[in-house]
């Protein structure tokens, strides 16, 4: 504080680390807005969570991407406010199915004053990406595999785009019959 008012001077947040912060307190003006920043290393989904002493009531959390040229953000994602009937002193969203790379998001003050804590946590993806991306999105870069073989792959994750096709390639010995299994993960 207070140098984490804009997404430029996001505080770096590691998994399973507790940070805390405070807000709305007057002197010259309140603090509204804390901007954090954490980097995926893998694609996998990520957990946040706020926890405010009751004299603080937090608004919604934004998440955001940097631009191709990261001068500016681009907006992926936004939760609820904390109820106003001091009820409610936790705010814990789980984004789904994000890409590897940075991400920066922010808490918001949405009435009073008080700190709050703030965790995160990282699950990654269990099954690895196949041996083509990010290039067989289509029959020309279509990865080449043999028959009887189990094959792992990945789909969905977003990062500034979702990855929707992966194509393969099978050349037969023989005609024959060629049975093909897909299995998806749950999420």
């Amino acid at each position: 504080e207070p140098g984490n008012a804009d997404w430029t001077h996001a505080v770096e947040v590691a998994f399973n680390q507790t940070l805390t912060g405070r807000m709305g307190y007057k002197f010259r003006e309140q603090d509204k807005k804390d901007w954090y920043k954490v980097t995926l290393p893998a694609d996998g989904d990520l957990t946040i969570s706020a926890a405010a002493q009751t004299t603080l009531r937090l608004g919604g959390t934004g998440m955001n991407i940097a631009n191709a040229n990261g001068d500016a953000l681009e907006y992926l994602y936004y939760t609820h406010d904390m109820d106003n009937h001091d009820t409610d002193t936790t705010v814990v969203f789980t984004i789904k199915g994000l890409a590897a790379g940075t991400y920066y998001f922010d808490i918001n003050r949405y009435a009073g004053h008080g700190g709050y804590t703030l965790t995160t946590k990282f699950t990654p993806c269990t099954l690895a990406n196949d041996a083509g991306e990010p290039d067989n999105n289509d029959w020309n870069g279509a990865v080449e595999t043999g028959t009887d073989q189990t094959l792992t792959g990945r789909m969905g994750y977003k990062f500034r785009e979702h990855d929707v096709t992966d194509w393969y390639k099978v050349t037969l010995p023989d005609d024959g019959d060629l049975d093909i299994s897909v299995a998806a993960q749950t999420s």
